[in-house]
Order: structure tokens, then sequence, then C-alpha cells
């Protein structure tokens, strides 16, 4: 009796730990953290083998195993509930398939019709035999299927719970007319089943692998938009530099006209003429990079024509960033500040801006008024901007400059004051 009550209890531990990595790799939680996957699978497998006591694949101990594995994953993750539930209701199903081939296969090979009835009401060596091969086939689709799952939490919807309830309706009636007659027509039944659940599923994930894709591709596209957008910022400031200095020749020789004549009275009003119509703009250093010192300067002039106060405060810095990343994120975070500051009430639109290097850190904080905590979908903000299809994407490729540097990006907001913080390493 101890060596059924040991399998059965290895047997469990196994199948629950395997879930649980199953419900980790397909809402995306990130690293497996073993000890506490371990603890508990440990008092899942406790809990249901203390039910077993009372009786083998009963209903209520399949619904407590499916509480189990969603509560232990969204525990140690801090996940919500709905998002582990479904997977967890899917392994339900697929473990109930995969038991139930193994069965009709073992009926089939020793010519037993209650070879079902058998293995699910009594411990034996038949029954070690039935969960060897049970877990060790959900052990192999694991293991195939490991590295394709992907994040597809926001893919739930009414219509996956009604597949999924379907599934468990035929299953039900499967069950039971397995229980009654086990055969190799029930064996190839639970075979074609099994074989459907994998193909929909490597196809949900190629169709995932595809979304991923365009997604990708969108990001890219916008990626190259912002970044078009702030290098025409630049490019504009020299045309009109060269502009002036192409006009101040002309104005020279005017000025120098005057002066010959003597008629200074005339040259100075000339001056005065050429002061209001090209109002000295230098550029200021505050970070000492001259790219990221002009997109600044020109950053801060457009918010200003929409009545925008702009604050900056840098520290001359040296990035490892390339020119081209300091730009992105500098540039997006103004952009993304304006936005919000225009949908604010005159008087009330504010930026601050502030770069700093602290020891080896690198600081970038960009804090703005904000009529309301921003939405966000997926993890991107959503935008107000017409074009929503090319847009959104900002927050998301800092997010990817940021984690290339091991670096760290949070965003907060708190009594109408939306805060960007980006802080990296900057050993260079």
């Amino acid at each position: 009796m101890i060596v059924f009550q040991l399998a059965e209890a290895g047997a469990t531990f196994v199948e629950t730990v395997i879930v649980e990595l199953i419900i980790i790799r397909a809402i995306g939680a990130g690293i497996i953290k073993w000890r506490s996957i371990i603890g508990a699978s440990g008092i899942v497998t406790l809990i249901i083998l203390a039910l077993n006591q009372c009786q083998l694949f009963s209903a209520i101990t399949s619904v407590i195993a499916i509480a189990g594995y969603t509560v232990s994953v969204s525990f140690i993750y801090r996940e919500k509930i709905a998002k582990t539930l479904l997977v967890a209701v899917d392994c339900m199903v697929l473990i109930y398939i995969i038991d139930f081939l193994v069965i009709s296969i073992i009926g089939v090979v020793f010519r037993e019709e209650k070879m079902a009835e058998f293995l699910t009401n009594s411990f034996s060596y038949m029954r070690i035999l039935f969960l060897t091969f049970s877990k060790g086939i959900l052990a192999l689709i694991y293991v195939i299927f490991s590295r394709c799952f992907l994040s597809v939490v926001h893919f739930m919807s009414w219509k996956v719970w009604a597949s999924v309830s379907l599934g468990i309706v035929l299953i039900y009636f499967l069950v039971e007319n397995t229980l009654s007659n086990t055969d190799i027509t029930s064996a190839f039944t639970w075979f074609l089943l099994l074989a459907l659940i994998i193909i929909g599923a490597y196809s949900f994930m190629q169709y995932v692998l595809l979304v991923k894709e365009k997604s990708r591709m969108e990001m890219a596209e916008e990626g190259s938009r912002q970044m078009r957008e702030n290098y025409e910022s630049l490019i504009q400031y020299y045309r009109d530099r060269q502009v002036f200095f192409h006009d101040l020749k002309n104005h020279y020789i005017v000025t120098g006209s005057y002066l010959k004549r003597n008629e200074y009275e005339k040259a100075k009003n000339y001056m005065e003429e050429l002061e209001d119509l090209y109002p000295e703009e230098p550029i200021q250093k505050w970070t000492g990079i001259e790219a990221l010192d002009i997109l600044i300067q020109c950053k801060r002039r457009r918010a200003e024509i929409y009545g925008i106060f702009v604050e900056v405060i840098s520290d001359v810095i040296q990035w490892k960033l390339e020119e081209r990343e300091a730009i992105t994120l500098v540039g997006n975070a103004f952009d993304n500040a304006i936005e919000a500051c225009r949908k604010m009430s005159p008087g009330s639109q504010w930026i601050r801006v502030t770069i700093r290097n602290v020891y080896e850190m690198a600081f970038i904080k960009v804090s703005n008024s904000c009529s309301r905590e921003p939405e966000m979908l997926n993890g991107r903000f959503l935008t107000s901007k017409k074009e929503k299809a090319m847009h959104g994407f900002g927050m998301t490729s800092m997010k990817l400059i940021v984690d290339k540097y091991e670096g760290v990006m949070n965003t907060d907001y708190r009594d109408g004051v939306f805060t960007l913080t980006i802080s990296f390493y900057n050993e260079l």
C-alpha cells in the first residue's frame, strides 16, 4: 500500500509542477521561481492526495486542483486570477485527455473493457503503469511546447471560454463512454482529440507569433517616424542658421554702405530692425551633446508656442548611449509631455526636464502637468493623436533602449502630475 501511495504522490507532484510551469510560460510571468513553485506544488499535492483517499478521479478533486494551480501561480507572481484561471482549466482538460488516452490504450492492450473503471477506482500496479505513462506524456508535451509558449493573456475572451466550456462538455461524455466500455474506438477518439488539441495549440502559437511580428514591425515603423521627426527638427535648425548667415552678407553690404556715407543714424536703425527680425537665440549647452541640446531647444520652442512653461535642469553628460538613442529617449519623453499639457487649461501647463549624472548612474526625469492618469493597453499608453495605429509605441521604443543598457524606466501619476523616470548604469 505504501508503494501505491508513494507512486500516487510522485505522479501528482510531477503533474502539479508541470501544470504550474505551463501556466507561467503561457502568461509570460517571467523567470521561474523554482523554490516557490516546488513549495506550492507540494501543498497542492497534499490537498489532492487527501481528497484521493476518499475517491480517485472525482470532479471535486479536479476543481480544487484547478483552484490550487491558479492561486499558486497568481500568489507567487502577483498576477490576477483571471490571467491564470483559463490556462489552469486548459491544463486540466489536457490532463483528462492524456489520462483517458493512456487508459484506453492499456485497456486495448490487455483486452479489458472495464479497465477505465478499474484504474480510476483503486490502487494497483496497473495504476502505477498508467501514472508513469500519462505523466510521461504530459512532461513530453511540456518539453516540446515550453519554448513556444508566449504571453497570450490579451487574447483571452468570451470566445476562448466558450470553446473551453464546449470542450469540457465533450470530455465529460467521452469519459462516461470510456468508463463503461474501454475499447479501440475510445482509444482512437482520445488520440484524435489529443492530436486536435496539439495542432490547435500550435496554430494558435503561430498566430501569436504573427501578431507579435506585426506589432514589432509597427513599432519599428513608429520608431523610424519619431527619429525622422527629431532629426528634421535638427535639420530645420541648421537650415535656419544657414539662411541667417546667407542673409547676413546682404545686410552687411547695406550697413556698410550707410557707414561709408556717414549715415550713422540709418545704420543704427537698420541694425535695430535686424535685431527684431533675427532675434539672437543661442543654443544653451544643457548636456554638452550638441545634437541633444539642439533637440531640447527645438522641443522647448515648440512647447512655448502652445503656452507651455518649460524648465530644463541638466548636467554636462557623457553617456554610453548612441546619439540616436539619446535623441529617441529625450525626444519621445518631450513629445508625450507636450501632448499631455496641450489638454490642460492655459496657465496650468508646464514641463520640467531633469538630466543628471550621479557617480556612475545616469538619470532622466520628465514631469508634466496632466489632466488625468494616462490610459494603457497591452503595456502601451493610448494616444490622442488621430493616426492611432501609428502612435503609442514611443514608450515601447524607449523601454527597448533602456532594457538594452539594463536600466529601469518607471512612470507615476499623482495629484495631476505625470512623471517619467529613466535610470541606467553609465560606466563608459
